[in-house]
């Protein structure tokens, strides 16, 4: 696959953001967490607001068409302390919010998966952080919805050095269930 990696630095500089919009959509509403357009908010409403504070925002594109790019891939990453929605403090997460970058959107397309877009992606996103980051905290619900199989996104967390950050001196992962879909952390220090 004829692959392009692509950086903006504000939703304004993004090239498709409809396709963007688009893609994030479907990703929600696919394997493995099947929301119901009612559960969440629709994209078009949410996403631009996530990704006005950051100049993280990483695209990928399938060119086996140059003249035609097709959108399969994002990575939208944050500063620990410009996500308020986190109910745990920095030291529950074992991190220091001045070195630490969220990974708030990570998703391929479901026809591109299995061609690690995923890995490239999250490898190129890290590559191009601030140089002062010292760790990268997701999290991700913990089963497939509706079912009791684990998430495979935390598996492919895993895979690329992230370990589930585990509740203080309790040797449990630090599961956060304000939601209907319980969530857990996963931390990757670097350097």
């Amino acid at each position: 696959m004829n692959l392009l990696l692509q950086q903006s630095s504000s939703w304004d500089e993004i090239p498709q953001q409809s396709a963007l919009i688009g893609l994030v959509s479907r990703v929600a509403y696919d394997t493995p967490y099947y929301y119901m357009p009612s559960e969440i908010p629709p994209t078009s409403q949410w996403l631009p607001d996530a990704c006005r504070d950051t100049n993280l925002i990483f695209t990928a594109y399938n060119m086996a068409v140059p003249s035609f790019p097709d959108l399969i891939g994002y990575c939208v990453m944050k500063p620990y302390g410009t996500y308020p929605q986190f109910v745990h403090t920095p030291e529950q997460h074992g991190v220091i919010p001045e070195s630490c970058i969220y990974i708030a959107e990570l998703g391929v397309d479901e026809s591109a998966r299995g061609h690690r877009i995923g890995s490239i992606l999250l490898d190129f996103a890290m590559a191009h952080g601030p140089s002062e980051t010292r760790s990268y905290l997701v999290r991700t619900p913990v089963n497939i919805h509706g079912t009791n199989q684990p998430n495979p996104a935390v598996a492919f967390y895993e895979k690329r050095g992230f370990h589930i950050v585990e509740n203080q001196g309790e040797q449990q992962p630090l599961i956060e269930a304000k939601h209907q879909r319980p969530r857990l952390f996963l931390r990757k220090d670097v350097r």
